[in-house]
């Protein structure tokens, strides 16, 4: 043990003593702060287009790229300020199968568009004011084949516009009931219902589907008829697209029809009585005329007028027959009666969408086309003074002959599908395999 002799130990403590005495009357060391840097995370990473594309045989448009401001337009002009992710102009069915499993990969908003004449703008990929955020939009216009088999049945690609289908339909002597818009898409119009100028006689363009090639949810290629996943089929007919995207379309097809057009204008101040009366008139006479009353004024008229279009599919010498009714229940007569009798199917059909004359090819709003775009939206009031208001007449085989398996019940004007028997059954079955569970696609408008 070693020692300590007592000059040691009292310079030890003195020392220590000090240090003490030091400690606790100075003021405490500002203790050092490390500056510890925010951790900053890296954006997340767009999209990997380039994996896309390099899946799919049809182009595919990026802002800023050649090409992008002409694909990304839609019919109305209101949404020509939209700026999609992308736009894939679909070339087969594949690319829209892929373009489906990239979007549910890369967690990628998309919308589909047949014809691009969404009211509310869904198919032009960015819509803020209805919640749509920029997306990737997945046009089907290319998809636009046409055969018409032998047996009638015709075979039709989504991306259709109306009068191709009325050109094609037309030339082997078949018609399909349908709208008089031309550049409508034959698949948006078809998924929700299809109302048009023959709905009366021959019914919905829904009624006459057959079959549909769709791609599901999860990227799979199905075919639906009353065959295989007729549960499929069923929601395509009036259901609104919302459960795949329909690719192609089989209607089964009717004779071309001859047809006599009649035309008739009333003064304005006979509004009220043609109005009560076509309402009484309209939905109980032959289901072979259909008609469609509007209220016009703007700067196109000289001022505000009513006026009744109507399409009748029997002999031109019973028309005359069929209108008295109406006449004698308005008890006044109009100022302008124009009939056209015994037209064929096509040249109708090419008259209402403005085409009289105008080849198919042309019959459209894009670059030398004969047709103009139109900026639409909703009236919140019956007639304004630059406004127009129509009422079409359903009924007729709309009400009488619903086709099996059908979602409607019956119908009048404006609504003529809804709940019929055995709806909940057929969505939990849906459900359950998975078709209703991705995000809505918002039709094929």
């Amino acid at each position: 043990m070693s020692s300590v002799n007592r000059r040691t130990f009292l310079a030890s403590v003195t020392f220590g003593g000090t240090a003490a005495v030091l400690a606790a009357c100075s003021r405490p060391a500002t203790p050092t702060v490390v500056q510890t840097p925010p951790t900053v995370e890296p954006p997340p990473a767009g999209p990997n287009w380039g994996k896309l594309r390099s899946k799919i045989s049809g182009p595919l448009y990026l802002e800023g790229a050649d090409g992008y401001e002409d694909a990304k337009r839609v019919e109305n002009p209101r949404f020509d300020g939209a700026l999609p992710l992308a736009v894939l102009a679909a070339a087969t069915a594949d690319d829209v199968a892929q373009a489906v499993r990239f979007a549910g990969e890369a967690d990628v908003p998309f919308v589909v568009r047949a014809g691009g004449h969404s009211y509310s703008g869904y198919s032009s990929g960015d819509v803020g004011q209805a919640g749509l955020a920029p997306s990737l939009v997945i046009d089907l216009r290319g998809l636009s084949g046409i055969t018409v088999e032998d047996s009638g049945a015709a075979v039709i690609g989504a991306g259709a516009s109306l009068i191709q289908v009325y050109d094609a339909v037309g030339a082997r002597g078949r018609a399909v009931a349908g709208g008089s818009c031309a550049t409508v898409g034959v698949a948006g119009l078809t998924l929700g219902g299809g109302v048009g100028v023959l709905t009366r006689a021959y019914g919905l363009t829904s009624d006459a589907l057959r079959s549909v090639e769709l791609v599901t949810a999860g990227g799979e290629l199905l075919t639906a008829s009353v065959d295989e996943n007729e549960d499929l089929l069923w929601a395509c007919r009036g259901g609104g697209g919302q459960v795949g995207i329909v690719t192609s379309l089989t209607f089964e097809t009717v004779p071309a029809p001859t047809i006599t057009t009649v035309f008739l204008e009333w003064a304005f101040t006979d509004a009220v009585p043609v109005i009560l009366a076509w309402q009484q008139w309209a939905p109980e006479v032959d289901p072979r005329l259909w008609s469609t009353l509007k209220l016009l004024s703007g700067a196109r008229h000289d001022g505000p007028t009513i006026q009744l279009t109507a399409t009748w599919t029997g002999p031109s010498a019973a028309l005359d027959a069929q209108v008295a009714g109406l006449h004698e229940a308005a008890g006044v007569l109009p100022l302008v009666n124009s009939v056209r009798p015994d037209r064929t199917y096509t040249e109708v059909m090419f008259t209402y969408a403005g085409c009289a004359g105008v080849p198919v090819d042309q019959c459209t709003t894009g670059d030398g086309g004969a047709l103009r775009r139109e900026a639409l939206r909703h009236l919140p009031c019956p007639l304004r003074p630059a406004g127009r208001r129509g009422c079409r007449c359903a009924g007729g085989t709309v009400r009488a002959r619903p086709p099996a398996g059908s979602h409607r019940n019956g119908g009048v004007a404006g609504c003529p599908w809804g709940r019929g028997p055995g709806t909940a059954g057929r969505l939990d079955r849906l459900r359950a395999s998975g078709c209703l569970r991705h995000r809505p696609v918002h039709g094929h408008l």
